[in-house]
């Protein structure tokens, strides 16, 4: 039998108890949780004269504890399970003794009756939550100091329960193991990779300043495996600037050089205007010279005729 801890009710320690509780059909916690209520002769239950109980143990069964107060009692109703069904109390203690005429105590049509077999009471209900009332005057304890201990068993309809528990348990223990070979192959991948990285990483270790740099700026981000990536992407980079600073040298010396030429045929075509325009002075020249000998030919003529 496990054994739970007798702190808060319905703590229970570990899963295999709790699958041991829903077989039993007992809730450890909530409005379902185990309850007692209790009253005197004459009076009626109500929700002031409630006592919480809590898991004790759970095994063959589950074993339920209730602390009963200072208060005057005859008659005590138990509700130990949540779930329907058929259910036994094979014994109970009351204030540390056992109580021997548990099943003549169990109170029947408004009397006492015996509501038992030789294994324990029994309590059935198919539709409700089962409950059972016991005569408990005359027993010892008076008063105060009172504590109820009982074993709850659950019938032969637990059994379809019982059934469904251990295939479910038995698949989490199967997927349970699957899991654990998954995580050790997932290890021995990762520290197979992890000695691939060191090589590599031990291979490029020459790599110039620059390189190491970028190494080091990866291992503060995180890992030796970025630290490799920023070393490769810092000399692609290296690669691509120098490429481009031919470019650039080529394109300059390229410009320098249609620059010159277009230069030398400005200076050409300047040297070509210039002979057009001396050309064109010395046409011009030559008009002038030949306009003005027309016209001082014609005045002499003129004043030869007497200014006719």
């Amino acid at each position: 039998m496990t054994h739970a801890r007798e702190a808060a009710p319905g703590r229970i320690p570990d899963a295999s108890a709790a699958l041991a509780l829903a077989i039993a059909g007992v809730l450890p916690e909530g409005d379902a949780a185990p309850r007692l209520s209790y009253r005197s002769v004459g009076d009626g239950y109500d929700d002031a004269r409630v006592v919480a109980g809590r898991v004790i143990a759970v095994g063959d069964g589950v074993q339920l504890g209730f602390d009963l107060p200072a208060a005057p009692m005859d008659y005590i109703l138990l509700e130990p399970a949540a779930v329907p069904g058929s259910y036994r109390i094979p014994h109970m203690t009351w204030a540390g003794e056992t109580v021997a005429d548990l099943r003549r105590r169990v109170m029947v049509g408004g009397g006492a009756g015996d509501h038992a077999g030789p294994e324990g009471v029994r309590i059935e209900n198919g539709h409700g939550r089962p409950a059972v009332e016991f005569d408990v005057r005359g027993l010892a304890g008076g008063e105060g100091g009172r504590r109820i201990e009982l074993l709850l068993q659950r019938g032969p309809d637990g059994a379809a329960a019982a059934d469904a528990v251990a295939q479910l348990a038995d698949r989490l223990s199967r997927q349970h193991a699957l899991g654990h070979a998954g995580i050790a192959r997932l290890g021995r991948e990762l520290a197979s990779a992890s000695d691939r990285i060191g090589d590599v990483i031990d291979t490029v270790s020459g790599l110039p300043a620059v390189a190491a740099g970028q190494l080091q700026l990866g291992a503060r981000l995180d890992a030796r495996l970025d630290a490799l990536e920023a070393a490769v992407e810092g000399r692609a980079a290296e690669r691509s600037l120098a490429g481009l600073v031919a470019f650039i040298e080529r394109t300059a010396a390229e410009r320098v050089a249609a620059e010159a030429a277009a230069a030398e045929a400005s200076a050409r075509d300047l040297e070509g205007i210039r002979r057009a325009l001396d050309e064109l002075r010395e046409q011009v020249d030559r008009v002038t010279n030949s306009v003005e000998n027309v016209f001082w030919r014609r005045w002499l003529r003129r004043l030869r005729r007497g200014g006719r």
